[in-house]
């Protein structure tokens, strides 16, 4: 009788207790990932700070790892043009302090932390070097990564000869060169 009981409310504590919700992962065609995958995102982004801005066509390189955390390793720009107040001028930008912690998030969102890229533009003199910093996060339909919408904000903390913490926001599409890759 003791035993009957004992299984009983095993049972009934078991449909009383809530189901965890499964924490996000990467995913590959839908399967988990079992060993670190490289997946390539490009297309163009650009950021704005008051009035100005720049627009470059980006090539980021992301080690995506087993369970839900991966890192930007390698980040192309080229093709930098500012926008705004600083339309007509060119701009050569740098990433700085790769890598970059990438987290897939619970509602299918990835989020890009440690984000640093300073830009310097042409003619020199017209416009101060500005450095950008802070988080970006890509938004793909149902967590997909084959096309993710970037946004975010950040500061440009350090504008040489201008003003500091300036707030800035980030936007843009990126496309993967590889199909099937997922947060979720």
């Amino acid at each position: 009788m003791l035993k009957k009981l004992t299984l009983l409310a095993l049972a009934v504590a078991a449909f009383a207790i809530p189901a965890s919700a499964s924490a996000a992962e990467w995913k590959f065609e839908g399967e988990p990932l079992k060993e670190t995958a490289s997946v390539t995102l490009s297309g163009g982004a650009g950021f704005t700070a008051g009035t100005n801005g720049a627009h470059a066509t980006l090539d980021a390189v992301i080690d995506l790892e087993p369970g839900s955390t991966g890192k930007v390793t390698t980040l192309g720009i080229s093709n930098c043009t500012g926008t705004g107040g600083l339309t007509g001028l060119t701009c050569d930008a740098t990433e700085e302090n790769l890598p970059w912690t990438v987290h897939c998030n619970a509602d299918g969102s990835v989020t890009i932390t440690g984000v640093q890229i300073t830009n310097h533009y042409t003619p020199s003199g017209l416009a101060p070097d500005t450095t950008l910093t802070g988080s970006v996060v890509a938004t793909g339909e149902e967590g997909s990564l084959d096309s993710v919408s970037l946004s975010g904000s950040g500061t440009t903390v350090d504008i040489k000869g201008g003003p500091q913490g300036v707030t800035a926001s980030v936007s843009g599409t990126l496309e993967a060169s590889q199909a099937g890759y997922s947060c979720s």
